[in-house]
């Protein structure tokens, strides 16, 4: 039993030391695709078998940085570039909130001259129209006293009836008409003379 947990034991640890190596080489093909040179690192440290660690503490010793220094440098610039954003954006929304109110106050006052030239309007229709009834009244009225109302209501004394007709007889036969030409042809004459 003891024999066999010792054997677990070491393939464990060849597991582990295989995922290590497996790790130093990705870190090694990542540090030469951003320029760093593994050589100087190998030079150095010369156990193979040790930790992913050695490797980043090889370029931070040479100078180089980590690996990871260019992804952390570029989520800096896309953090400063996001703050920048987030700066504008505020910006904007302030200058948004600005003209939103501005126009909105411009709206309720285009609604109130709108609603003061609707009460205009109606009142300006609504005097038109009493005139405009007026008008025809008088117009209807003047016409019926030039006709003559044919009113012949027997409550009315017959005198009265008489001499209403009388004066409207003159206006209907056209005596009235005729009294103003004869006028006029008196007037030309005499201002001929």
């Amino acid at each position: 039993m003891m024999w066999s947990s010792i054997e677990n034991l070491k393939q464990n640890l060849n597991k582990i030391a295989l995922d290590v190596h497996d790790d130093d080489d990705e870190l090694e093909m990542h540090a030469s695709s951003n320029g760093y040179d593994s050589s100087v690192c190998n030079r150095r440290n010369s156990h193979r078998f040790a930790h992913s660690k050695s490797v980043i503490r090889c370029l931070v010793a040479n100078g180089n940085g980590s690996p990871y220094n260019f992804e952390i440098e570029q989520y800096k610039a896309q953090i400063k570039r996001l703050q920048e954003s987030e700066v504008e954006i505020k910006a904007l929304s302030i200058n948004y909130a600005a003209i939103l109110k501005e126009k909105e106050d411009q709206i309720s006052r285009l609604n109130q001259e709108n609603g003061s030239l609707k009460q205009n309007l109606d009142a300006t229709k609504e005097a038109l129209n009493v005139s405009r009834t007026a008008h025809l009244r008088i117009s209807t009225s003047g016409i019926t006293a030039i006709k003559g109302s044919g009113d012949q209501s027997p409550k009315r004394p017959q005198s009265a009836n008489q001499a209403k007709r009388c004066g409207g007889n003159q206006i209907q036969n056209g005596l009235f008409p005729n009294m103003m030409e004869q006028a006029m042809e008196y007037y030309m004459i005499f201002n001929l003379m």
